[in-house]
């Protein structure tokens, strides 16, 4: 019994944020990766690359596609800011996911150059 009324003691005295400040820490967290990621980003005028398609090449530009992904990201961060659980921890988990992916793309275009 003792041991019980000690563990309780010990986790009131602790101090955990709060769900507020969890999600501040979070949205800043993101948004410091989004700023990392745009500021790695190559020349979105660099020369365009033709690519097969549906039966005839087009044109695609990997530095544009990876800008406009990124502002993809950053609507969403503004989305998420006016959302409500438990849509809001999903967008979140999405965000995370595209950053991931960005980060990725973003180390194995610098790799490659």
């Amino acid at each position: 019994m003792g041991i019980k009324t000690e563990f309780k003691h010990h986790a009131e005295e602790q101090q955990y944020p709060t769900d507020a400040l969890r999600k501040e820490l979070c949205m800043d967290e993101l948004e410091g990766r989004l700023q990392n990621i745009s500021g790695c980003l190559p020349n979105p005028n660099a020369d365009s690359e033709l690519v097969p398609g549906n039966g005839a090449a087009h044109a695609f530009n990997p530095a544009l596609d990876l800008r406009v992904k990124v502002e993809a990201v950053q609507w969403m961060l503004r989305l998420v800011k006016h959302v409500q659980a438990p849509a809001r921890e999903r967008i979140l988990l999405t965000i995370n996911n595209s950053l991931e992916q960005l980060e990725e793309a973003v180390n194995h275009k610098s790799h490659a150059a």
